[in-house]
């Protein structure tokens, strides 16, 4: 008993897409895949960021973590205030920001796994709301 294939894919649309511009000078996938691989742009080294690319604001603060030049604790608090500063903190009144900020420590020290993170980098979980209830 011979299975032929499903009708649908014996067509011109089976055929495996070729690199070039299609019938309406498009260039096709397989052509962008291609042009995007064969960039020859070379990678950064681990660790270290592309000349001219932007720096990661985390990657700062676990690099100065790993190096000793902050405290676990001040860790967590820059990475809040990082958080505050993308959500437009700067823009906020100084009491809707204090608010803000305290509420983003308390998610960190109540949340099981933001504290289960903070402590995996050294952080005193407890110590990181002002009056110890975390």
């Amino acid at each position: 008993m011979k299975i032929d294939k499903p009708s649908h894919l014996t067509g011109p649309e089976a055929a495996p897409v070729a690199a070039g511009p299609d019938k309406s000078g498009r260039a096709r996938e397989a052509d962008f895949a291609e042009r995007l691989h064969a960039t020859g742009a070379p990678e950064p080294a681990s660790g270290t960021p592309a000349v001219g690319a932007a720096s990661d604001p985390v990657a700062d603060v676990a690099q100065d973590l790993r190096a000793g030049r902050i405290s676990p604790d001040e860790a967590v608090h820059k990475v809040v205030e990082l958080a505050l500063e993308r959500a437009g903190g700067a823009a906020l009144p100084a009491t809707v920001r204090e608010r803000l900020r305290e509420t983003l420590v308390l998610a960190v020290a109540d949340d099981p796994v933001l504290a289960t993170r903070a402590r995996r980098v050294g952080a005193a979980v407890a110590s990181l709301v002002p009056d110890g209830d975390g």
